[in-house]
């Protein structure tokens, strides 16, 4: 601040600079609206991102093209970016407060040396008349005096209250810098936490798509097996072995299924298409999604203990600052003279706010644990007894199959038999894939992502 300036220039000056801070509310991502783009069209002067062609597509592959293309990672990022540059500004006001209060201070010390020598001259000079001199024809001496006194004690009231003023700013600028961090901290959490997320999220998706495939799939091959028995059924029919209730019943079941199968169909085209374009992929039609190979699946234990995790999760060091940041307002206001009673029972009532806040997300934190691992146990007990119904399924189907090469089993019903194996080894797939997204998500709690929805 140039020391040219006057003091009431310069404070008011730096008061008009403040820069007001986005609420934690205002800085909350939203969603981007995503205009689709031309396949084969590259316009990097007006997208973020580009879109991937593809034949095929693995889970690793969806995983990275999901973080390589995510618009609420990027709209994240620009908001750290805007905190940033709120926070630099306001340090720069910061550092401008701080020299007009130095300036300030300095000219305020400097009138009160005037004022002390002022008033001792006015202690050493006799009034006029006193030294010879008769009454009248000078101004008297004492009383110029006075009126300097008075003048320098109304500029240093005027300084004093501007300091006073300042003072108050400089508080408001402290606390905006105090929500900034909050917020930049807050914001760098959340991406971390979303980024972390996001394989859990895409592997959700890709393994339910991949489920709905099995179904098709499990649907169609029981359509031609009942397609066959309908054919059976036809010839008995015609052979008067069965009535045309039955017959027509049989002929229900398979339009039925074809209904279901046509249906299925359709819901898995549009859920490719929604998860193409969620992780910026092009679909032109359909895509071929490659099995993951998910290895030997144990059952996954506890290794932290629950205090320790909720601990050291991203939801409570949030929290946690929040807290801190409430008490530093609080602390100022107490420091600051000119605070009413009802400014410092308000701070302390947010402070109050945010100790509640912690302690019930610690609550929420621990029942989100508590669940996770006990869906964990139930669902690997669910994946043990699928083995075991597959295993016993395929033990069965053997020996049908030494019955079948002996002929003593038609082939309608061998077939027939067939669908039990089929159905065993979808419900076996389904319940890994599960069990798979649960081991995923007590890894991200051992990383500080705890979901408490």
């Amino acid at each position: 601040m140039k020391k040219e300036l006057s003091i009431s220039l310069a404070a008011l000056l730096i008061l008009g600079n403040v820069v007001p801070v986005a609420s934690a509310q205002e800085i909350t991502p939203s969603k981007v609206n995503v205009v689709a783009q031309n396949d084969g069209a590259v316009n990097t002067g007006n997208r973020f991102f580009n879109k991937v062609h593809i034949e095929e597509l693995t889970l690793e592959e969806a995983i990275r093209y999901g973080m390589e293309h995510n618009y609420q990672l990027k709209e994240l990022e620009i908001n750290l970016d805007m905190l940033k540059i709120n926070e630099r500004i306001l340090l720069e006001n910061m550092d401008d407060m701080e020299d007009a209060l130095d300036y300030l201070t300095l000219q305020r010390d400097k009138l009160k040396r005037q004022l002390r020598d002022l008033e001792d001259m006015k202690d050493i000079t006799p009034p006029s008349g006193e030294d010879g001199t008769e009454t009248g024809e000078t101004p008297d001496p004492t009383n110029q005096i006075e009126e300097q006194i008075e003048f320098i004690r109304k500029q240093i009231y005027q300084l004093e209250d501007q300091e006073s003023t300042s003072e108050s700013a400089k508080s408001q600028l402290q606390n905006q810098l105090d929500t900034v961090d909050l917020n930049k901290t807050s914001l760098a959490n959340n991406q971390e936490m979303l980024l972390k997320s996001m394989e859990v999220s895409i592997s959700s998706i890709f393994l339910n798509l991949i489920m709905i495939e099995d179904q098709i799939n499990f649907m169609k091959d029981t359509l031609e097996t009942q397609k066959q028995q309908v054919e059976a059924t036809k010839i008995k029919f015609q052979l008067g072995l069965v009535s045309r209730k039955d017959f027509d019943k049989a002929t229900r079941e398979i339009t039925e299924l074809e209904s279901k199968i046509a249906q299925l169909e359709n819901q898995l085209k549009t859920e490719k298409a929604n998860f193409a374009a969620s992780i910026g992929v092009t679909y032109t039609g359909d895509y071929t999604l490659v099995k993951p190979e998910l290895g030997n699946l144990v059952l996954v234990t506890q290794q932290k203990s629950t205090e320790e995790l909720i601990k050291n999760s991203y939801n409570m060091e949030n929290a946690r600052n929040t807290i801190s940041v409430k008490e530093k307002v609080l602390e100022r206001i107490e420091d600051d003279e000119d605070a009413s009673y009802r400014e410092v029972e308000l701070a302390e009532l947010e402070v109050e706010i945010a100790k509640l806040q912690l302690e019930s997300l610690e609550i929420q934190l621990e029942s989100a644990i508590n669940k996770a691992y006990l869906q964990l146990k139930q669902q690997y007990q669910a994946l043990q007894d699928a083995e075991e119904k597959l295993k016993n399924a395929q033990v069965d189907n053997g020996d049908l199959q030494i019955y079948f090469d002996l002929g003593l089993l038609s082939k309608n019903d061998f077939d027939a038999a067939n669908i039990s194996v089929k159905q065993a080894e979808l419900n076996y797939n389904s319940a890994k894939y599960q069990y798979y997204l649960l081991t995923k998500q007590a890894e991200l709690m051992e990383k500080g992502v705890i979901s408490t929805n």
